[in-house]
This record gives structure tokens, C-alpha cells and sequence, in this order.
């Protein structure tokens, strides 16, 4: 069941984030203008939100549970237009949005260290 996070869950959060992308979440990463959703324990999302678009900061699944659609449920769960940008080197998680119905639409050249920024979308569904 995807629920409204807040600071009471930074703890769970940030250890599936810490072991996601290798580095720890912040106090601030649970304060305005973001918000955050997820599955309890097991998969959370951090976003902002202006009228109907929303721009995905992160997105991770504890490695015990990935592939198991958690992902796909919490941004189905997002209203609007989706936005986000995803490294050039990171195959998997292409794959993954393009499954989702996200389209590349630009580049940020060298936005990473190690390569380019796929800024992908998923427009609003009727």
C-alpha cells in the first residue's frame, strides 16, 4: 500500500537509499518543496509537485524486493505530467522508465560524471 512519508520514516528510507546510490539522504530531503511516497520498508519515491507536473528526485526498491513492480506501482500512483533525468550509462534503469512510457526528450551533456543526463517525461494520462 503506498502511503504519504514523513520524517518518521527517515530511517528505513535512507537505508534503502544509502544502499541504492551509495550515499545518505538529508533531513532536508523530507522537507518542502518536496514530498515522498512509498511502500512501507520496502520502496519510496522523492518528488516535487507544481499544479500538474512532477519531477522524480529519487526512486529506489530495497534489493530484496526488487522486481517485483513496487517502482511501477509509486509512479503510477503520480497524477500529471512526470519528468526526470537518468544517466546515460545506466541501462537498467532506461529500460525501466521506458517500460514505465517515460520518452527521452533532451540531454544535459556531462551532468554526471561519467556521462550525459536523459531527461525523460511521461505525459499526463486522461
Amino acid at each position: 500500500m503506498i502511503e504519504i512519508l514523513n520524517e518518521n520514516d527517515f530511517a528505513w528510507v535512507n537505508a534503502i537509499h544509502n544502499e541504492a546510490f551509495g550515499k545518505n539522504l538529508s533531513s532536508k530531503d523530507f522537507k518542502a518543496p518536496y514530498k515522498i511516497i512509498g511502500i512501507r520498508n520496502l520502496a519510496y519515491m522523492i518528488y516535487t509537485e507544481v499544479l500538474n507536473e512532477v519531477e522524480i528526485i529519487f526512486i529506489a526498491v530495497d534489493a530484496a524486493h526488487k522486481r517485483q513492480g513496487l517502482a511501477t506501482e509509486i509512479i503510477n500512483a503520480i497524477d500529471g505530467t512526470i519528468y526526470l533525468d537518468v544517466n546515460e550509462n545506466n541501462f537498467g534503469a532506461i529500460n525501466f522508465y521506458k517500460a514505465c512510457e517515460f520518452t527521452e526528450y533532451a540531454r544535459r551533456k556531462n551532468y554526471y560524471p561519467d556521462g550525459d543526463a536523459i531527461l525523460m517525461k511521461r505525459e499526463e494520462r486522461c
